[in-house]
C-alpha cells in the first residue's frame, strides 16, 4: 500500500500464478481522515495532542517533520508514538496505520 496523494491509498496484490503469467490485483482506496480519526479516538481514549500526531503518522511523516509541524521537540514526538503504539496494542507505525484505517483486526 502506497499514499499516493493525502487521502488517497494504492494497493497492489500479486495473485496465484497460472501458466500464462501473473497476474496482479489493484486498488485506489480514498481515506476519509476525520471520520477515521474521530473513531480512533474514541476507540483508543487519544488525547487531541495523540490525534494530531496519528493524523501526520498515517500522512506518512518523518519524526522531524511531525516534530516541526507541532511545535514540539523530536523527543516527544518518539514519546507520543510509543504511547500511541501502546494504546493501539501495535508494534510498529506501520501496523499501527493499518490497524487504525481498518486493514488490521483490532488486537486482542
Amino acid at each position: 500500500m502506497t499514499l499516493i496523494a493525502p487521502d488517497i491509498v494504492v494497493g497492489i496484490m500479486a495473485l496465484e500464478s497460472s501458466g500464462d503469467g501473473q497476474s496482479f490485483a489493484c486498488w485506489l482506496w480514498r481515506v476519509n481522515r476525520n471520520r477515521i480519526l474521530d473513531r480512533t479516538k474514541r476507540r483508543y481514549g487519544l488525547t487531541t495532542r495523540e490525534v494530531q500526531l496519528l493524523s501526520c503518522i498515517i500522512h506518512g511523516a518523518p519524526s522531524s517533520e511531525i516534530a516541526r509541524t507541532l511545535c514540539i521537540s523530536s523527543t516527544t514526538v518518539e514519546w507520543h508514538t510509543k504511547r500511541l503504539l501502546v494504546k493501539t496494542e501495535s508494534q510498529n507505525r506501520t501496523e499501527m496505520t493499518a490497524r487504525v484505517l481498518g486493514w488490521l483486526p483490532e488486537a486482542q
